[in-house]
């Protein structure tokens, strides 16, 4: 057997044995490697890190294919464009409803790839955010994630299919707790925390009321501020998702949620969340948004003398 050849301890096959930096040396377009063969070198089965000739993003595949395509490898994505005869544009030649494009995700010579960031406007909300150019060109009216939601959800059998999955979920204990558990600690991520909330709580830092925790678990129930020391609650609630009595009727109908209920029904759901926590040993306080709103001083004025009692 011929020295110069390396067997790959993988796949048992013959390659020539290289160094990290001879690889690199002479495929420029490699900037990683993952994993090696026994002797530590590089062989045709090793995983590499190489950037895509035509969206310029950084890819793993095999040395193999990098070495097959003489160093000019394109991910599939982009491969699978030429495949089917669609050539490459330029930003001038875009269509007119694409509004900008990210002049740093361009491919070579500055062609626009399937992976190019382009803005253009929701069709249903008229909204601009950046897309990849490949979903633009498999459905020009490509909405945002909102409004494709919402799309399905005017869908009765999608909206009976996917409340009745949920319910089947929620009688597992198992699947409940994580459920909850991960809704904890939205401060320290985007999660489900509200604007109004978020508000309500820079109030409260602001005037010095202390050992309140956002977004806790009592229970079975997410609450939005706990005091577990002192077993206080405050719960911030919504005027359109709670529905304040102040502004809405009891035979008032909306959709909350992924459901569409009266409004004396969310009123129920409420109260007895209120009377299961009370009967914990809980002390609850509700801030309406509409009292927060119209005065944010005073409400939690009224929660702070509310404290003292």
């Amino acid at each position: 057997m011929n020295k110069n050849l390396d067997i790959c301890r993988t796949c048992t096959r013959l390659g020539s044995p290289r160094t990290v930096q001879q690889a690199k040396k002479e495929y420029p377009c490699i900037v990683g490697v993952k994993t090696f063969d026994r002797r530590g070198g590089v062989s045709d089965s090793s995983i590499v890190v190489t950037i895509c000739r035509s969206c310029r993003k950084r890819k793993e595949t095999l040395f193999d294919n990098v070495r097959a395509a003489k160093g000019k490898w394109r991910c599939r994505v982009c491969a699978g464009v030429e495949q089917h005869g669609r050539k490459f544009l330029y930003p001038k030649d875009l269509p007119r409803y694409i509004k900008g494009v990210d002049r740093e995700t361009l491919g070579g010579n500055k062609q626009v790839t399937a992976h190019t960031l382009v803005k253009m406007c929701c069709p249903d909300c008229k909204e601009a955010r950046w897309v990849e150019w490949q979903n633009v060109e498999r459905n020009k009216r490509f909405p945002c994630k909102s409004c494709a939601t919402a799309r399905r959800w005017k869908s009765d059998a999608y909206r009976i299919w996917y409340t009745q999955m949920m319910q089947d979920k929620w009688q597992d204990g198992k699947t409940r707790k994580a459920f909850l558990g991960n809704r904890q600690g939205n401060l320290r991520g985007s999660g489900s925390f509200s604007g109004l909330h978020r508000d309500v709580k820079a109030s409260l830092v602001a005037a010095g009321i202390a050992g309140f925790e956002s977004e806790k678990c009592v229970g079975d129930f997410r609450v939005d501020e706990l005091n577990q020391k002192e077993r206080i609650v405050l719960e911030v609630f919504g005027d359109f998702w709670h529905l304040n009595p102040v502004l809405y009727k009891g035979d008032y109908r909306v959709v909350v949620g992924k459901m569409e209920m009266a409004a004396k029904d969310r009123w129920k759901i409420d109260a007895e969340r209120i009377k299961t926590l009370k009967s914990m040993g809980y002390r609850i306080y509700v801030i309406w948004e509409r009292d927060f709103r119209q005065n944010g001083s005073l409400a939690i004025g009224k929660f702070k003398k509310w404290l003292k009692l």
